[in-house]
């Protein structure tokens, strides 16, 4: 995974950084101190952002204008790997520097149709009515109050 360091408003005014330099960049932008990286050395004050750096993961030039497109093209995988990357080493490094103990990583949830809700009564919770003759615990029918049974003797 690649990111970039932005260090100014131009174009090309950042440096590449790979996974294991972003908790560096992370804690160097927070706290506002020098940090060297492989491509160089940035006082944490001058970072503006660090965002994924998706021309190199798609092998476009550095100084490639991405388009919508170009954006689309990138597989929502990916784009979570990236985002869930961002905010753990985020939410260690804030831990780290105010002493706390690091919290557990934050993974992707799996996602399948049949997790979700299944009719529109999970939605609203339906109670199922009871009959309102006496001594009877079969349920109503719906939009009566009384059971099968019952329903004739009305």
């Amino acid at each position: 995974m690649y990111f970039k360091i932005r260090t100014g408003y131009k174009a090309m005014d950042f440096i590449n950084i790979d996974e294991t330099e972003l908790a560096m960049a992370k804690r160097a932008q927070l706290t506002g101190k020098v940090a060297q990286f492989v491509e160089g050395d940035i006082a944490g004050n001058h970072i503006i952002s660090i965002t994924p750096n998706w021309n190199k993961e798609m092998g476009y030039h550095a100084d490639y204008a991405m388009t919508g497109e170009d954006m689309e093209s990138i597989p929502r995988k990916i784009q979570m790997g990236y985002r869930l990357l961002l905010e753990n080493t985020n939410n260690e490094v804030q831990a780290q520097i105010e002493g706390r103990p690091i919290p557990p990583k934050i993974e992707a949830p799996n996602r399948m149709h049949t997790q979700g809700l299944t009719s529109i009564g999970d939605i609203l919770k339906l109670e199922k009515k009871k009959c309102i003759v006496e001594d009877c615990k079969e349920e109503a029918m719906e939009k009566e109050n009384y059971c099968k049974l019952h329903s004739f003797n009305k």
